[in-house]
């Protein structure tokens, strides 16, 4: 299984949905698909924004967590900027152990151990001449040293 160290691609998209965030009508279209499992419990997002049509969903499933703030959105946004907010991730490349029955985030976080994020986001922002678009799933660590441990113990690093 290989992975690829994206500390930088992810501040970037913190960054973009940063933007989102604070002035979405900068955005002609904005489309994020987004599911984060700082544990068993997955937090999940589903926004679709352009001139014409605004919907935002979300999806909190661990009641304890939500129930520390005021809407499901606030909940989902506390847990993105905390994942983002990690010192370095690995992008997984898509290969699978074979392995019969591979649940992809609990084998992939070490059974829960490492944060993961799954993101699919196109947007265009205003002005812009083409649209971004980027499917990933990162696994987010406090540091260099524990990516490149835990890529090691999976036997590979670019």
């Amino acid at each position: 299984m290989a992975h690829e160290m994206q500390a930088d691609l992810v501040k970037d998209i913190a960054g973009l949905v940063g933007e989102y965030r604070e002035d979405s009508a900068a955005f002609v279209k904005f489309g994020l698909k987004c599911g984060i499992a700082l544990n068993k419990l997955p937090i999940a997002a589903g926004i679709m924004h352009s001139p014409k049509h605004n919907d935002e969903r979300f999806q909190i499933g661990d009641p304890a967590f939500r129930g520390k703030f005021p809407a499901d959105k606030d909940a989902f946004y506390a847990v993105f900027d905390r994942f983002t907010s990690s010192a370095q991730f690995l992008a997984w490349d898509g290969h699978a152990p074979d392995a019969g029955n591979f649940d992809m985030v609990k084998g992939l976080s070490e059974n829960y151990k490492w944060p993961t994020m799954m993101l699919e986001i196109i947007c265009r922002k205003r002005g812009a001449p083409d649209e971004k678009k980027l499917r990933m799933f990162f696994i987010g660590f406090p540091g260099d040293t524990e990516a490149m441990e835990y890529a090691m113990k999976h036997k590979s690093v670019r």
